[in-house]
């Protein structure tokens, strides 16, 4: 039979939010595409394909003006390869290379990668997370980097673990925070045949829903109907607020109750609640400053105390440097405590009138989080809502943030294959009985450098020891998870290792099934040894390759066991 109908393209402008593909199937020679991991236990990076294309007309030298794709052939734009119609795989140009020859032949290639390569690209800033489940976390790292939302460019799985609060460091990339909040549960993030970013939790596939809610304890955050609470404060609507129409400055002078300085332009609060502070979390501070037209400082004196004793327990003193322009600026500070405290004192001095004050959050966490009231919120995501409600009278109340998360559910893709009928015949495939995935001890390291050793029995297969990364906020769930790890990776594994199919020697039906599977997808292999009866194993796919000609496709999956 022939081969499969293949189809590559590739665009470098773009329309309507993706890439205006030009069909260029009628150069190319071979396409080589490697996806995947080898071990279960590896981190994904990105998947590549190398394209080579007929350059004897010279369309494909970026310097020749009167080629047809003058002006697209560059390291960037985006490439597409499908077979039998089916999209199996998508990624981005990395480099053009040009070999020729003394006979007069003259090829290009094309070095492309998937769209995890771009996540190794991209940094992040310093950055804060707030307690969310790995998903969430998954999107929000996303939605920082600049990728787009929606299922055309994402699959992501909500996660069974809740990670902890996060700070991340400058310059950290998004790819190698992926791997560590895929080790939290053993859950992994890759780019599909699609391009699509994909994160799957350990067990994936099931919906479910949870709910979890922050409380911010300020009694007036936005100052939108009122300065109640705040001592010495003007409300303004002269300049555009960080939330609503409103925010507020100091207009005169007072004393700050906290250090005694006399004659400071400052806003006073004082707030007794027995549950602002919560022993083992303290309490999080923040608002945000703007200095319109005149740089400043701000100043913040901060103190947590018992209002029956009046024993001071903690207190803090900071400078923030305002910026003067449009932008808004956070500022924030945390508070911790051993004694027994009910009430929070601040005074924020500001440069005379010059300094605007918006969005207060006092929240009983360590870390800073998201800004919200009952109004208003910064809190996003793509695979959860999230409702904001006053406690009591609008605007000069406590808060309540629900945050309700429904995942979507995730169906793992199915194939077959077999030495016999009921499944698109292989042509070979390699089983294997070792111990290359065996551990005999399991670390897992939390953010707070709290590391849990799980150490199995190392007398039959050696001592390696599996590191991985934790990022939740249950202690117990993570000594219980090296003990999963542990037995999953304790004995050696007798799997499929490598399946292939030449796909050229079967019609449509047979292997357009086949040129769908994808990574984390099962594949059932059957086979009939001649020493035995028949045997299948389901095995887990961790990696695919193509090699595509004019007259030929072969087909590589690349299996593992199925562990949670």
């Amino acid at each position: 039979m022939a081969a499969p109908v293949a189809k590559v393209e590739f665009g470098l402008t773009q329309s309507g939010g993706d890439y205006v593909f030009r069909d260029i199937t009628t150069y190319v020679r071979e396409v080589s595409i490697t996806r995947g991991i080898s071990r279960v236990q590896d981190y994904f990076n990105s998947g590549n394909a190398t394209i080579y294309v007929d350059n004897r007309t010279g369309y494909f030298d970026p310097t020749y003006a009167s080629s047809p794709f003058y002006g697209q052939v560059a390291p960037t734009g985006a490439v597409r390869v499908t077979s039998n119609g089916v999209v199996i795989y998508r990624g981005y140009i990395q480099t053009w290379s040009f070999q020729n020859d003394i006979y007069g032949d003259h090829t290009a290639i094309m070095n492309v990668a998937d769209s995890l390569s771009l996540m190794a690209q991209r940094d992040l800033n310093t950055q804060y997370f707030g307690p969310r489940y790995t998903g969430h976390r998954v999107n929000e790292v996303l939605d920082l980097v600049g990728w787009p939302s929606g299922t055309a460019w994402r699959s992501i799985d909500a996660g069974k673990e809740k990670m902890t609060y996060d700070n991340v460091q400058q310059g950290t990339d998004a790819m190698t925070y992926f791997n560590a909040i895929g080790d939290t549960e053993f859950g992994r993030v890759y780019a599909d045949r699609l391009g699509r970013i994909n994160f799957r939790d350990s067990m994936g596939g099931t919906a479910t829903s949870r709910t979890w809610t922050r409380k911010n304890y300020c009694l007036n955050p936005n100052f939108e109907s009122a300065t109640t609470n705040w001592g010495n404060a003007t409300r303004s609507s002269a300049i555009a607020a960080y939330k609503g129409t409103w925010s507020a400055r100091a207009t005169a002078t007072t004393t700050n109750t906290i250090n005694g300085a006399p004659s400071q332009y400052g806003l006073s609060y004082s707030q007794t609640n027995s549950s602002l502070y919560q022993a083992g979390k303290g309490i999080y501070v923040s608002m945000y400053f703007r200095a319109p037209s005149i740089a400043g400082t701000a100043y913040i004196d901060a103190q947590l105390r018992n209002s029956s004793s009046g024993a001071t327990a903690t207190s803090i003193n900071t400078a923030i440097a305002v910026t003067a322009g449009t932008t808004w600026q956070r500022a924030g500070f945390p508070l911790y405590t051993d004694q027994s405290i009910d009430t929070l004192d601040m005074f924020v001095t500001t440069n005379a009138t010059s300094t605007y004050m918006d969005a207060v959050l006092i929240e009983n966490t360590a870390y800073l989080d998201t800004y919200f009231d009952g109004t208003y919120t910064d809190t996003t995501a793509s695979i959860y809502s999230v409702t904001d409600a006053w406690d009591g009278t609008a605007n000069v109340s406590t808060s309540t943030e629900t945050i309700v998360e429904t995942t979507p559910t995730f169906s793992y893709g199915a194939g077959r294959v077999s030495d016999t009928a009921g499944g698109t015949a292989y042509s070979t495939f390699e089983l294997v009985y070792g111990s290359e995935n065996t551990y005999g001890s399991v670390v897992l390291t939390s953010t707070a450098g709290t590391t849990y050793d799980n150490a199995g029995d190392f007398t039959v297969y050696g001592s390696r020891t599996l590191n991985l990364n934790y990022l939740g906020d249950d202690l117990t769930a993570q000594q219980a998870k090296t003990t999963t790890y542990l037995n999953a990776y304790s004995a050696p594994e007798y799997r499929i290792n490598t399946v292939g199919i030449q796909l050229e020697a079967y019609g449509s039906a047979a292997i357009t099934p086949v040129l769908g599977l994808d990574i984390w997808d099962h594949l059932t292999v059957a086979y009939t040894p001649p020493w035995s009866t028949a045997r299948s194993l389901e095995q887990r796919i961790i990696g695919i390759d193509h090699l595509i000609t004019p007259a030929q496709h072969s087909m590589t999956f690349h299996l593992s066991q199925i562990v949670p």
